[in-house]
């Protein structure tokens, strides 16, 4: 299914445009740490979407941390998880996404990786059982798909699976094939948009240096049906990638 990601703001044009073409939201308000922590907020979004065509929330990721190094730390890692979870089976919502959270520079024999995947897969075994949802790891800064797929193989967990980022992967240090060819077995959730290769611009899909056809080539050759969402910043860019990814989609 194709997603996008509605605005608060323009809640009824974007609801008008998903009907109109059968798509489904992603839900990215939640995620935020001030938006958390505000209870008032949280109710008015939660109201706003109940009934909205929700698939999937994006979880919260900023300054979390899956290792457990810093156990005061891991602790408002897991409460902020779990508490987007709850937001996901009040909406219907089926899945969730989150970023890997790993922001080491060390070499790939360092035995941070082992403890890194050990501690994560334990955490996202425990909520996707919980809450009955599937988390979608997401690649974000990664260079490449190593430590994501360490974390997917440790926790061996059908819920737990992989949300490629077709964008961040176009300025990583691997490309579309290494990524593809690497987690392909565990792609659930796609979040596509463009950029020039050199930082996270979101722009509408064609804007950049994508290669749009090579991706939907190996897309086409995965087992299962995932969803993918047009991650860009406007209705205007969303209804251009719409239009755009027509004849690959």
């Amino acid at each position: 299914m194709i997603l996008i990601v509605p605005a608060p703001e323009q809640y009824d044009s974007y609801l008008s445009f998903a009907t109109e073409n059968g798509l489904g939201f992603e839900i990215q308000d939640l995620m935020f740490p001030a938006v958390m922590d505000d209870e008032q907020k949280v109710k008015e979004l939660l109201s706003l979407y109940e009934k909205a065509p929700v698939v999937s929330l994006h979880g919260p990721f900023i300054d979390l941390n899956f290792s457990g190094g810093d156990k005061k730390v891991f602790d408002i890692t897991k409460e902020r998880i779990e508490t987007c979870a709850s937001y996901c089976n009040f909406l219907g919502a089926k899945k969730m996404v989150l970023h890997s959270c790993f922001f080491t520079v060390s070499p790939k024999e360092d035995p941070l990786y082992e403890i890194w995947s050990r501690t994560a897969a334990e955490l996202l075994c425990g909520i996707a059982e919980k809450y009955d949802i599937t988390l979608c790891i997401e690649n974000v800064i990664d260079r490449d798909p190593d430590i994501i797929k360490r974390m997917v193989e440790t926790a061996d967990h059908p819920k737990v699976r992989v949300c490629l980022d077709v964008g961040h992967a176009n300025f990583s240090m691997a490309g579309i094939d290494t990524w593809m060819k690497a987690l392909g077995q565990y792609i659930v959730h796609f979040h596509l948009h463009d950029n020039k290769g050199y930082y996270d611009e979101h722009l509408a899909a064609g804007d950049g240096t994508v290669e749009w056809k090579r991706f939907f080539d190996l897309e086409k050759r995965l087992d299962g049906d995932s969803d993918m969402l047009l991650e860009v910043r406007s209705l205007e860019s969303t209804k251009r990638s719409f239009e755009f990814l027509k004849d690959y989609v």
